[in-house]
This record gives C-alpha cells, sequence and structure tokens, in this order.
C-alpha cells in the first residue's frame, strides 16, 4: 500500500470528458474556479478535498499554494464575487469524489493517485503524468 504522503495528487475526470492535457496553471485556474467552463456551455462540477480528508494540506500547497486560512478567505471572496451557487463540494474520502466524477461528465476532482478506479481519467498535467519524476501535484 501506497503512504498518503507519498501518493501523488491527481485531477480526475469522467472518461467522456474530452480534456486530457492541462497546464499547471490551468489546474490550479479550475481549482480556485477561476475557470469556471470546460467549453463555453459545459461548466466544470468541482469536488475539493474537506478539512478531513487526507489530501487536503498537499492540495493547499501544491494546487492552491495558500495555507487553510488564505483558502477559507479565498472561498469567500470567490463567492462574494461570482455568486456562485454551486461551490466546489468538498469530499472527506477520495472514493466518494472517484464514484461522483465517474458518474458526471463534466465533473473534477483532486485526488490521491491510489484512489483512481477505471470509472475516471488522470488529466496529463503539463504532458506528463504523476510517474514522470517532474509531475508537478
Amino acid at each position: 500500500m501506497v503512504h498518503v504522503q507519498n501518493d501523488p495528487l491527481v485531477l480526475i475526470v469522467h472518461p467522456d470528458n474530452p480534456v486530457e492535457d492541462l497546464s499547471y496553471q490551468d489546474v490550479r485556474r479550475i481549482a480556485r474556479m477561476d475557470r469556471l467552463y470546460w467549453s463555453q456551455t459545459d461548466g466544470i462540477v468541482l469536488l475539493l478535498p474537506g478539512p478531513t480528508a487526507s489530501e487536503r494540506k498537499r492540495t493547499l500547497d501544491r494546487v492552491f499554494l495558500m495555507s487553510e486560512q488564505a483558502f477559507k478567505q479565498h472561498w469567500v471572496s470567490v463567492a462574494y464575487q461570482l455568486e456562485v451557487l454551486s461551490l466546489p463540494r468538498p469530499y472527506t474520502e477520495c472514493s466518494v469524489a472517484v464514484r461522483i466524477v465517474g458518474s458526471l461528465k463534466f465533473a473534477a476532482s483532486v485526488v490521491r493517485a491510489s484512489c483512481v478506479d477505471d470509472t475516471v481519467r488522470v488529466v496529463r498535467v503539463d504532458g506528463k503524468l504523476p510517474s514522470d519524476p517532474s509531475y508537478r501535484l
């Protein structure tokens, strides 16, 4: 079994989502809700690690580049500025995120690589998968 701290983070999408590769900056834009759509009509349904999820701190460190306090302030600002009715859904277990992403074509989530199954697809980041030593997540 892979130790949680050594288990790479991955961005997962539904297998029918046409997105296969994103830049690290695009991953950050999606996670921060600076990018809300896959295309002109297809909104992103985002799931992020909740406060008790094992991925939480590493997601804040590697994707958001924020502390917990800054993260909370960011979401208050996003909700106010965008009047977003559908803020990211928090998850406590990555298996829940995988199940939801696997059932919603336009969903995406950051999870531990060991949680991935064949119901979802891992998006390459800057052309790389977690097995590449220079993978950024």
